[in-house]
């Protein structure tokens, strides 16, 4: 679980003005919560393809959010799914050899032996292993899943800073918008 906290100048601003008008403080924390959890769910999309090859929808699709209230004001973004097929990364067919795959944006296309394209009659399109020496059965293969991408220590490097960033700038300026219309 990684946590995203105000700046100590914030808490403190927070705590004078909680005196004054508690009210105000509270639908202020509300508000930024919830605009800082729709730009963290993008940085943490755009971190993600910067590492990985893979297209937004698919990431985006993988998190769910949680939006603050005025009853319990935290904001949460979920990452949940399984293994991704390797249909969904970069995948490279040739007419002799075997395919090659590359899951990492800076890495490179690997050979994956006995891997293979198939068209089925249900529709599906895509990578096949066989699991034994017979025809049937076939697997598909799976590369990394979302949780597992956005969890990797590279990754949360690049979207936590910005999103503590955001909250104390939305903080601040949810403050100062609400003090300005009294």
């Amino acid at each position: 679980m990684i946590r995203v906290t105000l700046n100590e100048e914030n808490v403190n601003r927070a705590e004078e003005l909680m005196k004054l008008c508690p009210d105000l403080v509270q639908k202020s924390a509300v508000n930024a919560i919830n605009r800082t959890v729709t730009a963290t769910r993008k940085e943490i999309s755009k971190a993600v393809r910067g590492r990985y090859v893979i297209k937004a929808g698919d990431v985006k699709r993988a998190l769910s959010l949680t939006k603050a209230k005025k009853q319990s004001p935290r904001g949460v973004i979920t990452a949940t799914g399984s293994p991704l097929s390797l249909a969904k990364f970069s995948l490279r067919r040739r007419k002799r050899g075997p395919m090659r795959v590359r899951v990492l944006r800076n890495g490179d296309l690997k050979p994956v032996s006995g891997l293979f394209f198939n068209r089925f009659r249900s529709g599906y399109t895509g990578p096949m292993l066989r699991t034994q020496a017979a025809r049937y059965p076939l697997a598909s293969p799976f590369g990394p899943s979302v949780p597992s991408m956005v969890g990797n220590e590279e990754t949360i490097k690049q979207y936590v800073p910005k999103a503590e960033e955001v909250l104390n700038e939305r903080f601040l300026h949810e403050i100062q918008w609400r003090l300005s219309k009294k």
